[in-house]
């Protein structure tokens, strides 16, 4: 097994998704925050 110490200070990571289940029947961030505000 490698030693995960060795590994290299310049690797990068991208997050390029995420994904949530949300209450209301909200698809995505914004319909749940108006459904918050309402």
């Amino acid at each position: 097994m490698p030693d995960v110490n060795s590994a290299s200070v310049s690797d990068k990571v991208a997050i390029i998704g995420m994904g949530c289940r949300l209450p209301g029947g909200a698809s995505d961030h914004r319909t749940y925050w108006q459904n918050l505000m309402e």
